[in-house]
């Protein structure tokens, strides 16, 4: 629709009869004659002067096409009082330059508040100026309209959040600036250390290599953040070292014989001899002391976990399998992009992924120094940003990740505190205490600002949930699995900072925790249908029945009547107690499809054992046993039967081919069939998933046997382990990794109703071993070297 003034202009333009029309142009505000304003119908007509004039030959046009226009210029006012016999029309013409953008952004503190400052546009015609506040991924908001000076007051700013600041200018003419972007983020504020100490000692050892003593620092009161680095120190030729003035605090010191020469501690995944090391946790430095601590470092282990199980032969077959595949993914990573020299991966593409790395944790921390295991988590805590927003996925060609979005922030399941705990109870290691508590509590506080809903869920995406296919997306608006995630997040970070020391922030995760069993009971719970479910925007149920509404039992957040209602959906033919347990969408949903679909049916390790340590957790070992068993049946009757379709091998796929060297026989898949002895088709529904998968798949043959089938629990801090035998045969872990070394245990018999214990250990303590058989307990010492 033609805007009126281009009316007005066509009408006396026909009005004149064919004649000679003289225009003139004028600026409205300081009626100054504009040049350079075209007038065009069709081609260029006419174009005003220097004295703001222009002749148009009505005769010639159109004059109903004819447009007058100036890049910088609107129409505001046509003279119609000028009009004469003379032909002749005044234009008055308002400008539309924006006015320049504002200067200088910054935050600087009043008193008890923070104050953002700018200096004012060059433009001369600056009328008044527009203040816009975006936090995190929320949508920008205004936050002054038409302010004259030069600054606005914002209160107090909450640490740990994302802010984007925009200032607009305005001019008289009310034509708006691009905008001038100030980002900030405000972190904890560092205190000034006052507190130091020193540690020396001796430490004693083997004499190949040169000694080295690490002190990593579990907590130092000086610091609110937990930033403080390691410190390593090399020992004389008689063993004797002495730091430099450090924190006070709480320390973990680990010792250890430098064989390659380098200063590092490598393990021997790279290539190199195994390095022998020891650790003492609890080291306190009281401060402006020099306390001691010797240490005598102990011959590495060598070798995997042997495992015996009688009860069937083929497991072990299954289990070294699933070594040997994970063994072929170990990564030697790209320092200069900024990964950890060696680490494991899915090895699938050249990307590595957070929750597969962290699932892969599982089973990993028992190979020791064979594998890199925690380092992997590493690669995600050295590309995390300041923010502390960490990417789930990380490109192992470009060292480059993706910046969050509102409709996907690019998240997965945080699971890294679960992670960390996990390995402090095998190893009883603290050295990571500190850099874990650190990134995790920038991450917990990310998530908390940007992944989360005004009524307290929180919600991510189908590929960030890890279930990429899942019927979910668009429906979902509190996810029901990242929203119990986050309150499994709290608890183990409120377990983290307890082991620390760090009793006030302990305490701030054990409400955060409290608050998010209070929501996801009030508002995920279906009393109806005795599940927990997804929401939707309305406050309804998204009522799909998916392995993600299992998270809260591993998450401690249901009650006994609903931990009773939740194993009945498990145990359930109709939904998810399928021939191999469990599937990741029930069986009473439309969606589901037996060939499995990828997250439509088939069972996946991550969520299996997600449930079935859920079921531990919760006191149902009998049933977490029995799932086991089931998982690990499955998988081998798979490993050692199945002969696939060849026409289902996707070996010239574009989208990641089938290996050419394989013919799918004797493989750990990436996700099988709840239906059928065989691997599940992928997101086609025509291929099958991808082989080779250890990868998270090793949780089952190896995790999951050693600690739900032959039923050993390890917890290093306490110096004790609990073993559940559940068959009379022979079973056990020989050279099973354990506080900083390993031990022996084989279940030789039953004699008379009593089990028979072989057990031993390289540890330099006492280890309690704690015996459960046919509902006795019995408890024996394994006595230290």
């Amino acid at each position: 629709m033609k805007n009126l003034a281009a009316v007005l202009i066509a009408l006396f333009l026909a009005s004149c009869g064919g004649r000679i029309v003289k225009f003139t142009v004028t600026d409205k505000d300081t009626g100054k004659p504009i040049k350079g304003v075209n007038f065009v119908a069709g081609d260029v007509l006419a174009i005003t002067g220097d004295d703001g004039t222009a002749e148009v030959d009505t005769g010639s046009i159109d004059t109903e096409k004819l447009q007058v226009s100036k890049k910088e210029y609107k129409f505001v006012y046509i003279g119609w009082d000028d009009l004469d016999a003379n032909s002749e029309m005044k234009i008055a013409m308002i400008e539309k330059i924006p006015p320049a953008d504002v200067t200088g952004l910054r935050i600087e503190t009043e008193g008890a508040d923070s104050v953002l400052k700018w200096n004012p546009s060059l433009s001369d015609d600056t009328a008044y100026y527009e203040v816009h506040r975006q936090i995190g991924l929320s949508p920008a908001a205004i936050l002054q309209k038409k302010l004259d000076g030069f600054s606005v007051k914002l209160g107090k700013i909450e640490k740990y959040q994302d802010f984007v600041f925009t200032v607009f200018t305005y001019d008289k003419n009310g034509n708006k600036s691009k905008g001038a972007a100030f980002k900030y983020y405000k972190g904890a504020e560092k205190m000034e250390l006052k507190k130091t100490a020193k540690l020396g000692g001796k430490i004693t050892g083997a004499g190949k290599g040169a000694l080295y003593a690490v002190l990593y620092p579990v907590y130092i009161s000086d610091f609110e953040e937990y930033d403080f680095a390691p410190v390593t120190v090399k020992c004389d030729k008689d063993g004797k070292y002495l730091s430099g003035a450090v924190p006070a605090g709480k320390y973990t010191v680990k010792a250890f014989e430098d064989i390659n020469g380098n200063g590092l501690w490598d393990g021997n995944w790279l290539g190199s001899a195994a390095e022998p090391a020891a650790v003492r946790n609890a080291v306190y430095l009281a401060p402006n002391q020099t306390s001691m601590c010797d240490l005598a470092v102990r011959p590495a282990g060598t070798g995997l976990p042997e495992v015996i199980y009688d009860e069937n032969p083929g497991y072990i077959d299954l289990y070294n399998a699933a070594w040997g595949f994970a063994r072929e993914k170990i990564s030697k990573g790209n320092v200069a992009k900024g990964f950890v020299a060696a680490y494991m991966d899915e090895g699938f593409n050249d990307h590595i992924y957070q929750w597969d790395t962290c699932f892969m944790m599982f089973f990993g921390v028992y190979g020791g120094n064979e594998f890199p295991a925690m380092h992997s988590v590493d690669n995600f805590y050295l590309k995390q940003r300041e923010n502390g927003y960490i990417c789930r996925v990380q490109s192992e060609t470009t060292g480059k990740d993706y910046d969050p979005t509102p409709t996907d922030p690019h998240v997965n399941p945080p699971l890294y505190a679960w992670v960390e705990y996990n390995y402090l109870m095998k190893s009883g290691d603290e050295s990571r205490l500190l850099p874990a508590i650190y990134h995790n509590h920038k991450y917990f506080q990310w998530l908390k600002n940007n992944c989360r809903t005004p009524e307290g869920f929180y919600f991510t995406s189908n590929l960030g949930s890890g279930m990429d296919n899942s019927p979910r997306e668009g429906s979902a608006y509190g996810w029901i699995d990242i929203t119990s995630q986050m309150a499994l997040f709290a608890m183990y970070m409120e377990k983290l900072c307890t082991v620390a020391g760090n009793t006030k922030l302990a305490k701030q995760y054990q409400g955060e925790y409290d608050a998010l069993k209070k929501l996801v009971n009030d508002k995920m719970w279906s009393a109806k249908d005795g599940i927990y479910y997804d929401v939707k925007k309305n406050g309804t149920f998204h009522a799909k029945k998916t392995i993600a509404s299992f998270w809260p039992m591993l998450a401690m957040l249901a009650s006994p009547e609903q931990l009773k209602l939740l194993a009945g959906h498990l145990k359930n033919p109709d939904e998810f107690y399928r021939p191999h347990l469990f599937p990741t969408l029930s069986k009473s949903e439309p969606e589901y499809d037996p060939k499995g679909h990828y997250w439509l049916g088939a069972v996946w390790a991550p969520t299996t054992f997600m449930t079935i340590k859920g079921l531990e957790a919760n006191g149902f070992d009998d049933f977490a046993h029995e799932a086991s068993l089931n998982h690990i049946q499955n998988m081998y009757e798979v490993y050692a039967n199945f002969v696939p379709d060849k026409k289902k091998l996707p070996y010239k796929q574009n989208n990641i081919p089938f290996p050419p060297d394989l013919d799918g026989t004797k493989q750990i898949w990436e996700c099988y069939s709840s239906e059928f002895k065989e691997p599940a088709t992928r997101w086609d529904n025509i291929f099958y998933v991808r082989p080779k998968f250890v990868g998270w798949s090793g949780d089952g043959p190896i995790a999951l046997l050693i600690e739900n089938v032959i039923g050993i629990r390890l917890d290093a801090p306490a110096s004790k382990i609990v073993w559940t035998i559940s068959s009379d045969k022979k079973n056990g872990v020989k050279n099973l990794p354990f506080a900083g070394g390993s031990v022996n245990l084989v279940m030789e018999k039953i004699d008379n109703g009593k089990p028979v214990i072989a057990a031993s250990s390289t540890l330099p303590f006492a280890v309690t071993l704690e015996i459960k058989h046919a509902g006795k307990v019995y408890s024996q010492t394994i006595k230290g070297k």
